[in-house]
């Protein structure tokens, strides 16, 4: 096994580990969170800007960034307290050893495609500055799975779509 291999496992492990001591419900509410978060931000800070320019004094300079992080905030920690209320409803219920296992799995999976991001971004730069060689890509156990994980899932998610609304809402922002 090759130090990369190795490097890559322990990522692994450390997701799953996170996982099962974070449990489900509280990896997939992070991920939620963060990415509702983004969204939310992006096409509500507008509205917050008028509510914060109504009762605030802040300056129209600084009033979009502040309108957005606020936003953001808002909106993780309301899935947060979601979360919690159904965490505490399934711990009643004597369901947390599932959410704990299921927990295990989402963050082994997460770990797996943000290394598998991280290793799309590695092989642009690779062309470069020639961190692995094509022998050394071969003799990994780990590193085709994990690499492949990232270009076969987000064909899926439709990012133009989402880069078209920052674009407009960016633009309905400085319009005002």
């Amino acid at each position: 096994m090759a130090v990369f291999d190795i490097v890559v496992v322990i990522l692994l492990v450390v997701g799953a580990i996170r996982g099962l001591r974070q449990g489900f419900l509280s990896q997939l509410a992070s991920v939620v969170a963060l990415l509702l978060g983004i969204w939310g931000a992006v096409r509500f800070s507008d509205y917050m800007a008028t509510l914060l320019s109504e009762k605030f004094d802040i300056g129209s300079a600084h009033l979009p960034i502040i309108s957005f992080a606020v936003t953001f905030i808002l909106i993780v920690i309301a899935i947060h307290f979601i979360e919690k209320i159904v965490e505490r409803f399934l711990n009643l219920a004597m369901l947390g050893g599932i959410n704990k296992v299921l927990g295990f799995v989402f963050g082994f999976a997460k770990y797996a495609i943000i290394t598998s991001v991280l290793l799309v971004f590695v092989e642009k730069a690779n062309i470069r500055f020639n961190f692995f060689t094509e022998e050394q890509k071969s003799k990994s156990l780990v590193y085709n799975p994990v690499a492949s994980l990232a270009p076969a899932i987000f064909p899926y998610l439709h990012f133009d779509t989402i880069k078209e609304s920052v674009k407009k809402s960016l633009g309905n922002q400085k319009g005002k």
